[in-house]
């Protein structure tokens, strides 16, 4: 169930802590950013890593890790990805 949704999160951030329009306090946005993981995310999608892909994604980027792979032994099945993903972990021992 859980490798069926596409979870996405909502964090709000306060821009102020006197609750008021139009007054920003960037000391205060900055430290909620930080403490949420924002400016971590940030970094590590700028240094090019993505956060989710899909397992057709997976496949596609890994599988010139694995030439004796053969996507042809693998018949159109709505299990397909799973079962060469499950291969290309197996056969190159990443550790994800």
């Amino acid at each position: 169930m859980l490798s069926a949704s596409n979870p996405r999160y909502v964090k709000c951030i306060k821009p102020n802590s006197i609750k008021k329009p139009r007054i920003f306090e960037s000391l205060d946005v900055n430290r909620q950013l930080l403490s949420a993981g924002v400016l971590e995310s940030i970094k590590i999608r700028k240094q090019g890593y993505s956060i989710r892909r899909t397992k057709e994604e997976f496949v596609r980027r890994y599988i010139p890790l694995t030439p004796n792979i053969n996507l042809k032994n693998y018949p159109a099945s709505p299990n397909r990805y799973d079962l060469i993903c499950a291969d290309v972990i197996n056969i190159t021992q990443i550790d994800f």
